[in-house]
Parts: C-alpha cells; structure tokens; sequence
C-alpha cells in the first residue's frame, strides 16, 4: 500500500510501476483470501498497463495471468480460463513455446480446465 501511494505520487496513475504495484497488491490480497479486493487491484493494473503498451505486452499478460490466478482461488473457472488463456496466448506468440513464461501460463491454464472439469 505505500509503495502505491509513493508510486502514485512520483509517477501518477498511468506508469508501469503503479501498475505493478497494482499487480502486486492484488497477488497479495488474493494470499490473504480476500478475491474482491484482490481482482480490483488486478482489473486496474491491466487497465493501466492496456493503456500504455496495448495488448501484446508481457506485463498485459502477467496481469491476465494474475487475474486467472484470482478468479481460480474465487472458484471462478471459467473466468480464470479466459484470463490465463489470453495471457498464454500472448507470451506464446511474443516469447515462444519452451520460454519459462509460457510454460508456466500453459499449465496455470491446464490447471485451471482440470480445476473446472473436476468441480462439474
């Protein structure tokens, strides 16, 4: 929280590094169980980085991987599915198959379809 307000004050709303704050609240909300807090701060973090680097950007992706995370902690599959799909689908074209990014965001999605199946 104060590395946001600081980031906030030197940078503005509109800076990577808020929204990496941003990025970085939200994983920890979601630690502590709390899912609403946490998708709130992931949502602004992708707004903000959607804003200064379009679409296909790895930050873009690790926010939407993020937010995949959050959504499957909240028992929300199918949102957590379109999430890390949009992120995987992002870090494949941008960095390829075998890089570390793209595995990680495969089996965040895999996963994830286990997850939903499991729960059906």
């Amino acid at each position: 929280e104060q590395a946001l307000v600081s980031d906030l004050k030197t940078f503005g709303d509109a800076h990577p590094a808020v929204a990496r704050d941003r990025n970085s609240l939200g994983l920890a909300w979601q630690d502590k169980g709390e899912y609403d807090k946490a998708i709130a701060y992931l949502e602004q973090a992708l707004v903000s980085d959607l804003k200064t680097f379009g679409d296909a950007h790895p930050a873009v992706a690790r926010d939407r991987n993020s937010l995949g995370k959050a959504w499957k902690a909240k028992g929300e599959y199918d949102k957590a599915i379109e999430y890390f799909e949009q992120a995987y689908k992002t870090v494949y074209t941008m960095l390829g198959e075998n890089h570390p990014d793209t595995q990680l965001y495969k089996a965040n999605l895999e996963y994830a379809q286990a997850a939903r199946d499991a729960a059906r």
